[in-house]
């Protein structure tokens, strides 16, 4: 799965809105504490195939956006948003083909002092 994880990177390093917000600031896991806001963070679960034997594989996209002022995480996730929901594309060994949202939440981190929204998809992924 985790060339899943480069289709979701290009997808939001790509897009125009969700880099006027967090710039190169797009990271796969945790956030380190020392960077700025705002900025993104995302993951990919791992949920077993479909049917136990076809290469169809269900898994959650998780998405974080962080800012110091609660507008901006909001602009942030709404671009993230934008960009991600319904998107399809390939990598090396995996083909996306559906993300969907299934939340959204809204947090704030106060040992960071900062504002988050957390979006979270399913997906469905064809191994090729």
């Amino acid at each position: 799965m985790m060339d899943l994880g480069k289709i979701i990177y290009a997808a939001l390093s790509g897009d125009a809105g969700v880099t006027a917000i967090a710039g190169t600031r797009i990271y796969p896991g945790v956030i380190p504490q020392e960077i700025d806001r705002p900025c993104v963070s995302y993951d990919i679960g791992s949920l077993p195939g479909v049917d136990g034997t076809a290469p169809v594989h269900s898994t959650t996209v998780n998405a974080s956006c962080f800012a110091r002022e609660k507008n901006d995480a909001h602009s942030l996730a709404d671009a993230v948003d934008g960009k991600l929901e319904g998107l399809r594309g390939d990598a090396t060994g995996v083909s996306l083909r559906s993300l969907y949202k299934a939340s959204y939440q809204e947090a704030f981190d106060p040992d960071l002092n900062a504002y988050a929204v957390l979006l979270t998809y399913d997906a469905v992924v064809v191994l090729i």
